[in-house]
């Protein structure tokens, strides 16, 4: 796992969040409210992982985030 997410709890989110952003290509915050939470306190972890292992933007805004894939 990357070094940007060791340090992120619960651990459990991380993989249900890593399957989401990949899966659609938009993930809104009505969809799951509470791993939208997780993910906008943690933005900055896995901006960084999908920076470094894809070279992908993670975008979030107030009510969806994405990954852009130049």
């Amino acid at each position: 796992m990357s070094s940007a997410l060791e340090k992120v709890s619960p651990r459990g989110q991380i993989p249900r969040l890593l399957n989401v952003l990949i899966e659609a290509p938009f993930f809104y915050r009505e969809d799951d409210p509470d791993l939208f939470r997780f993910l906008r306190r943690h933005r900055a972890a896995f901006a960084r992982f999908y920076a470094e292992f894809y070279g992908w933007e993670l975008v979030v805004e107030e009510r969806m985030a994405r990954l852009y894939k130049t």
